[in-house]
């Protein structure tokens, strides 16, 4: 959860609908200030944080269309790697 999108904020992936799209979205029903707790349009792009113990982002996978996203395989192999430099 990321509450008023502070932390897709802070790492730049925070995206807003353009006035064509919201308009469109209104007409679908779909108000994002009444969803966001904020009230604001913004939502984050699909993306995929791996961060150690100290917090450090290890590895970062973003998507800029929101109809992809990270395999699953990514990950595991973004975890192995990243367990196997922590242990050198």
């Amino acid at each position: 959860s990321d509450p008023g999108n502070q932390i897709a904020g802070q790492l730049g992936i925070l995206t807003a609908p353009s006035d064509g799209t919201r308009a469109a979205q209104l007409q679908l029903g779909l108000d994002l200030t009444q969803i966001n707790a904020d009230g604001t349009t913004g939502l984050p792009m699909p993306t995929v944080v791996i961060a150690d113990a100290d917090g450090v982002i290890r590895w970062i996978d973003v998507h800029a269309d929101y109809t992809t996203r990270t395999e699953l395989g990514q990950v595991l192999q973004a975890v192995t790697e990243m367990t196997r430099e922590m242990a050198a």
